[in-house]
């Protein structure tokens, strides 16, 4: 079950000033892009392959076995929607993909290149 996001508590931190950064799935973001269309930037995050995903899985051991096959199941529906992202990044390189993010990011609250949020 994902989370609610209320349309008020996202207008209340935008009128603050701030940006909002969810790590959501990918219906949550499809949603979120829907209704928020140029004020969001939809990030999909792929890794290498989907081995290479179960291995991470595996690695990190947070999941049961059994919810492997589920898990992998989704992630392999979900890499079919990737195209209906604003940006794609590859994760192959953990370093690089933040790296990327972080430059995505900041051309998109900083069109013009002006001011730069700090690192």
């Amino acid at each position: 079950m994902g989370a609610i996001i209320m349309r008020s508590e996202v207008e209340r931190i935008w009128q603050n000033g701030k940006s909002i950064v969810f790590d959501i799935d990918v219906q949550g973001a499809l949603n979120i892009k829907r209704e928020y269309a140029k004020s969001a930037l939809a990030i999909f995050v792929k890794p290498p392959s989907v081995e290479v995903l179960e291995k991470r899985l595996r690695h990190r051991g947070t999941e049961h076995d059994k919810f492997y096959a589920r898990r992998l199941d989704k992630a392999k529906e979900e890499l079919t929607y990737e195209h209906k992202f604003d940006c794609v990044i590859y994760n192959d390189d953990f370093q690089k993909a933040v790296e990327e993010a972080e430059a995505v990011v900041d051309r998109f609250l900083f069109p013009s290149g002006e001011a730069k949020r700090s690192h």
